[in-house]
C-alpha cells in the first residue's frame, strides 16, 4: 500500500500551503475536489506534543485544512513523504496510503477534515464504550481503518511527543501506561519496551 508513494504521488498536489491555491472564476481561490457526492466533515484539534497516529483509510480519501497552528505531515512512512504543514494549508490523504501528523509546538492546533464517505465518522462514533486496542480491531474490519500502533512508538520517540492525540494518551501518566500495557498485545509492548525502556524503568514500569 505505501510502495512508491514519492513517485505516485506529487508532494505539490498533496499540500498546498496558504496563498498558493487555483485561481478560479468564482472568489475561491483555494480548491480541492471531490468526485463523490458522500462525505463527512469534522473540525478538530491537535494538542501540543500529540501524534495522531500513523494510520491507513482501505475505503477513504481525506483531505486537512489547517484553520490555526502548524503541523507536520507523514504520508506513507518513513520511505514516503514527510513535510511541513503551516496554517493555511490544504493536504491530500488518499486511501490505502498511511498517514500520520504531529504537532511538535506549545499550542493547540485546530483543523477541518473532509472524508469522502461517512466511514471515519462511524468509526469516530464507536470510540465511546470501547478500549484503545479493541477499538482498533474493530475499526479494521467495520471500517476499513488500520493503525500502526508500533510505527505511531516510533513517532512518539524520534519527535519527542508526549501524547497519542487519538486515544488521549499521555506518555508521561504512570497509570495510563500500566493500563495500556496489559492490554496491549505481546508485539506492541515488546516495541513499546524496546523503544522507552529507560522511561518504563524510570515510572517503575
Amino acid at each position: 500500500m505505501n510502495k512508491n508513494v514519492r513517485e505516485r504521488f506529487d508532494l505539490k498536489k498533496m499540500c498546498v500551503l496558504a496563498g498558493q491555491g487555483e485561481e478560479t472564476a468564482l472568489e475561491v481561490r483555494q480548491m480541492i475536489r471531490c468526485a463523490d457526492a458522500g462525505m463527512s466533515l469534522m473540525e478538530a484539534t491537535v494538542q501540543p506534543n500529540s501524534l495522531l497516529p500513523p494510520h491507513t483509510h482501505m475505503h477513504t480519501h481525506q483531505a486537512v485544512y489547517v484553520i490555526k497552528g502548524h503541523l507536520t505531515f507523514n504520508l506513507g512512512g518513513d520511505d514516503g513523504h514527510t513535510f511541513e504543514a503551516p496554517q493555511g494549508s490544504y493536504i491530500i490523504k488518499p486511501k490505502r496510503v498511511s498517514h500520520s501528523f504531529w504537532n511538535t509546538s506549545d499550542d493547540v492546533v485546530t483543523y477541518i477534515e473532509l472524508s469522502d464517505n461517512d466511514l471515519f465518522e462511524g468509526f469516530i462514533d464507536s470510540y465511546s464504550d470501547k478500549d484503545m486496542f479493541s477499538a482498533m480491531g474493530d475499526a479494521n474490519v467495520d471500517f476499513g481503518m488500520f493503525t500502526d500502533i508500533e510505527y505511531a512508538i516510533t513517532l512518539m520517540k524520534r519527535h519527542n511527543l508526549t501524547r497519542i492525540e487519538q486515544f488521549g494518551l499521555d506518555f508521561r501518566d504512570k497509570e495510563q501506561i500500566a493500563e495500556i500495557l496489559g492490554s496491549a498485545p505481546g508485539e506492541v509492548v515488546e516495541a513499546f519496551k524496546s523503544t522507552f525502556g529507560p522511561l518504563l524503568e524510570s515510572m517503575q514500569i
